[in-house]
């Protein structure tokens, strides 16, 4: 989520990364000298992205989560209904929390301001004594941990408790040092599409799901890539669409507008509450 956005914010910062080879991600570090990017400041990608007035993915997910909040108030008050809002990220440790379920959904806007990217050390490093080898998207543990966090839902009706809807937005693709893998790096490493198995957990709760793949962008002429993410690309979208709920998947490409596919599954979510029970 920290790749530039749209096409055009990609170019930029490739063009001006050329020390690195040209890289499109605003990768956030504390320490960035131990790099030695060979940006214009020292700085690292995040702060030279921000300097170069270019918009990450991750920029969008906050604005679009910010709107989306603006759409549920004005859709609650037009259906005479109450909808609560949770706001999470995840990372290599699972979930983190932005905001606890609340009813006031212009908190819940503006809370959503801070959803960013995480900061770690320098590359491979998450901390200057942990080498975590870049394993920072631990899918598993995100997934186990708002499992736990959901209640049980009841049909939404005024004599039930309410139903529950859980947004996930992502490109798809895991990266932690759990062990257990499909496609492993080495012993520890695990980057692969994320495994439906807590999708399918939750759902058989009575959940449901709805899912917005921001596509996994595929990089041809990096090494990595072409070696590690490459065999297995189409294979994202396919494990995307699994974890949905019926008639709750969105895709959109690099250029797509994350807040109007956002505002989509929330009106398909609404428009089929009752009909799901």
């Amino acid at each position: 989520m920290a790749i530039a956005s749209p096409q055009t914010g990609i170019n930029t910062l490739v063009n001006d990364t050329t020390a690195q080879g040209g890289c499109a991600f605003a990768c956030h570090q504390s320490n960035p000298s131990a790099d030695a990017l060979g940006n214009p400041g020292g700085e690292d990608n995040y702060t030279l992205a921000q300097n170069l007035g270019v918009v990450t993915r991750i920029e969008n997910m906050a604005s679009a989560t910010a709107s989306l909040m603006s759409t549920a108030a004005t859709t609650e008050a037009a259906n005479n209904a109450t909808y609560k809002m949770a706001i999470y990220t995840f990372n290599y440790s699972g979930t983190s929390t932005i905001q606890t379920l609340t009813s006031n959904l212009t908190t819940a806007a503006s809370a959503a301001s801070n959803i960013d990217v995480l900061e770690v050390y320098d590359n491979n490093w998450l901390t200057s004594t942990n080498n975590n080898n870049d394993t920072d998207t631990n899918f598993d543990s995100a997934m186990s941990q708002i499992n736990g966090i959901m209640p049980n839902p009841g049909t939404g009706a005024s004599t039930s408790t309410p139903e529950e809807v859980l947004f996930l937005v992502s490109d798809g693709v895991e990266d932690d040092n759990s062990g257990v893998c499909s496609e492993p790096l080495d012993g520890t490493r695990c980057q692969a599409p994320f495994d439906t198995t807590w999708c399918t957990t939750i759902k058989n709760r009575g959940i449901r799901i709805a899912v917005l793949y921001t596509q996994y962008l595929p990089l041809p002429t990096n090494t990595w890539y072409n070696t590690w993410i490459s065999p297995w690309q189409s294979q994202i979208a396919t494990n995307m669409q699994s974890c949905a709920s019926t008639g709750l998947y969105f895709s959109i490409t690099t250029d797509g507008d994350i807040s109007t596919a956002m505002q989509a599954l929330f009106d398909q979510a609404v428009a089929t509450a009752r009909l799901s029970q």
